[in-house]
């Protein structure tokens, strides 16, 4: 049997992770261009802002919790009802659950509970052995000298059928909370929320001293810059920078008073075109802009609602770009100005603070937007693994070639993504579309 699935978020307590309750809604919004990366709001009701200890008017969720809230989602697979369990819950007969439900299939879902969603379907028997050339030959040999549905199965890792059900998908997030805005009418309240980037935009430099950066490694800025924001942290967050890649950087740049941090960062993280962001757990990531691939995929009989796809050369598409820093002395042209625009046609002009240190802002501009032509929308179910970066496979049905059957699909870029609860669906920006 096919099976379903439950979409559920939990406001946890975010030191020991204990359930303290469930929000009314949540939306929450990934974007590789924002920072915060992660944004969201989230209403609550009154009994879990009492779990949390909140004192009254105070954006302080108590000592430990601080201003950070924790959020568990998870998606649970189990097997659908028979209709005979149906049947039975409503009178033992189809035309009294026909009456009930008013011939609705949502209303089946609202009564065994919302929002469990159509699953994961069998995979067919020529899907997977087209893995191994279409031939079932093929694929008793793999397996040889044992052969099973679920040595195959397992080979495969197919989610579908009483044969396999999907493990649980769990996502903790620990978010801040930027804005409070209670409803006494109905007994809730809305939090906005942003994941950990935010203290780096709140962070000024408050010395009345220029700090000229000595250091020609990406990391190593990085990681001083974290340690003048745990400083200045409460006792109960820990400031972490994940271990990865380096990139060499021009030193010389100058952090002035008044400035954020993010603001003496971003000019130098887009000249080696890197990304610097926190992810769910509050972690700060320093990375390259480089596309990894989706754990999972997208199928119109798995988890695809709907798509569509664009080449579009008049929106956020440019193949030339000309960046001006503006602190920059306008005689001095080699610091003032950065410019890549091989053959092109559509250039952007964009102005930063700070002067050059070294080139490549242009182009790593340019190469970003160029992949923006082809882009895409996808509507699904809500898939938790899913990152922004991410390389997204879509299933688009057989095509034939040469007399054989082939899998077609389309690949994209995550750009953005948005899940709704308690709808238990998402929206997904595609850039970099190709087939």
């Amino acid at each position: 049997m096919i099976p379903i699935r439950e979409n559920r978020v939990r406001v946890v307590d975010r030191i020991r992770r204990i359930p303290l309750g469930e929000p009314v809604t949540l939306t929450l919004a990934m974007d590789e261009e924002w920072s915060p990366r992660i944004q969201g709001d989230i209403v609550v009701g009154d009994d879990v802002l009492a779990a949390l200890a909140r004192p009254g008017g105070d954006l302080k969720l108590g000592q430990l919790q601080a201003d950070v809230l924790a959020l568990e989602l998870s998606t649970q697979y189990r097997e659908s009802f028979a209709l005979a369990a149906l049947t039975a819950k409503v009178g033992g007969s189809v035309k009294r659950a026909t009456t009930r439900w008013k011939g609705r299939p949502g209303a089946v879902t609202d009564e065994f509970g919302r929002p469990w969603n159509p699953g994961e379907r069998i995979e067919p028997l020529s899907s997977a052995t087209a893995k191994w050339g279409g031939k079932t030959k093929r694929v008793t040999q793999a397996f040889a000298p044992r052969v099973g549905v679920h040595e195959i199965t397992r080979a495969l890792r197919v989610p579908g059928g009483s044969y396999l059900i999907p493990p649980t998908d769990t996502m903790f997030v620990q978010l801040r909370i930027r804005k409070y805005h209670p409803n006494p009418e109905t007994g809730t309240t809305t939090l906005t929320l942003a994941s950990e980037e935010v203290r780096l935009h709140d962070f000024r430099r408050t010395y009345p001293a220029v700090w000229v950066n000595p250091f020609v490694y990406m990391r190593d800025l990085v990681a001083w810059m974290l340690n003048e924001l745990a400083v200045v942290a409460a006792f109960a967050q820990v400031i972490e920078l994940a271990p990865g890649q380096d990139v060499r950087i021009a030193s010389g740049q100058e952090w002035e008073p008044g400035m954020t941090a993010w603001e003496f960062l971003h000019p130098i993280l887009e000249v080696v075109d890197w990304a610097l962001y926190a992810d769910e757990a509050g972690r700060y990531r320093l990375e390259p802009r480089t596309p990894s691939p989706a754990p999972v995929q997208l199928d119109p009989e798995l988890n695809l609602i709907k798509h569509e796809y664009d080449d579009d050369r008049a929106g956020d598409f440019y193949d030339g770009a000309v960046i001006e820093y503006t602190d920059a002395d306008p005689l001095n042209t080699a610091q003032r100005y950065d410019s890549y625009a091989p053959w092109a046609t559509r250039i952007a002009h964009e102005t930063r603070p700070g002067i050059k240190t070294m080139p490549g802002a242009a182009r790593a501009f340019v190469e970003r937007a160029q992949t923006r032509g082809k882009s895409g929308t996808a509507e699904a179910l809500t898939l938790l693994p899913v990152r922004p970066g991410h390389r997204l496979a879509t299933y688009m049905g057989e095509r034939e070639a040469h007399g054989e059957t082939f899998p077609y699909f389309h690949y994209g870029t995550v750009r953005a993504l948005t899940h709704k609860f308690p709808a238990g669906e998402m929206t997904i920006s595609l850039r970099d579309i190709t087939t």
